[in-house]
């Protein structure tokens, strides 16, 4: 993926978070903003509690 696509910094992830809709299942949830550029960006957050079953 092309770095252009990549949300990377802790202050993007922050304005995604705090600014974003979000829609959640018992798996994931996926934070959305309208687009700024002309193309989209993808970003990646896991969490560093994790649960085996």
């Amino acid at each position: 993926m092309r770095k252009s696509y990549r949300v990377k910094t802790e202050q993007d992830f922050q304005k995604i978070f705090q600014a974003g809709n979000s829609f959640a299942n018992r798996k994931f949830v996926v934070y959305v903003l309208p687009k700024e550029q002309s193309h989209f960006r993808v970003g990646l957050s896991v969490g560093k509690k994790s649960v085996m079953q």
